[in-house]
């Protein structure tokens, strides 16, 4: 015996969260990549764990540009361990970023990564250096990563709302400062 329709299951348990608790427990937050750097330090590295369709790559390039700071920048698959190993020892002295996608690529390497940002070198790097990776969901993520990671799971925006929620949320509050007063009721 069925007692619920699974068609209409998500929908009702979203209207029951909405009316008991509100509606911002529903709706995806967007934090643009301004709050997540600001809320990142040396040691700590930013972890996206991405759906299909999303990535954050443009805005990580975008920061980077405004910040004009260089940045290693890695795809991983088989054989760029060592690359990717070297860049962030050479990162952690020089003070700039590194990249590496797809970190669920390379699972036999993540052990390693792990036991790099535990090293006394990573632990004094460059007041500047930051580590950014991304991974599909998978159970074999080092929990020391997840751990010491400011995380986020990013989503391609659902809809006409979610996806200029999500434009919105990239945009930077600098961009609609006006020089002149009498244009500041049009931003």
């Amino acid at each position: 015996m069925k007692v619920f329709r699974i068609d209409r299951l998500k929908e009702g348990i979203s209207q029951y969260i909405v009316d008991k608790m509100g509606p911002e427990y529903v709706k995806p937050s967007y934090p643009n990549i301004h709050e997540i750097f600001a809320m990142s330090d040396k040691s700590t590295p930013i972890l996206y764990i991405l759906s299909p369709g999303a990535d954050p790559r443009s805005d990580i390039v975008g920061k980077k540009e405004e910040l004009e700071i260089n940045m290693f920048e890695e795809s991983l698959g088989q054989g760029s361990d060592e690359k990717a190993e070297q860049a962030i020892k050479t990162a952690v002295v020089k003070g700039t970023w590194v990249f590496l996608q797809n970190c669920h690529l390379l699972k036999s390497w993540l052990p390693s990564l792990d036991r790099l940002l535990d090293s006394d070198q990573v632990k004094r790097a460059h007041k500047d250096f930051r580590l950014w990776l991304t991974t599909k969901p998978t159970e074999v993520f080092p929990l020391g990563i997840l751990h010491k990671s400011h995380k986020r799971v990013l989503e391609p925006p659902d809809g006409l709302d979610a996806n200029l929620r999500s434009m919105w949320s990239k945009l930077n509050p600098k961009d609609f400062e006006c020089v002149n007063p009498e244009f500041k009721p049009l931003v």
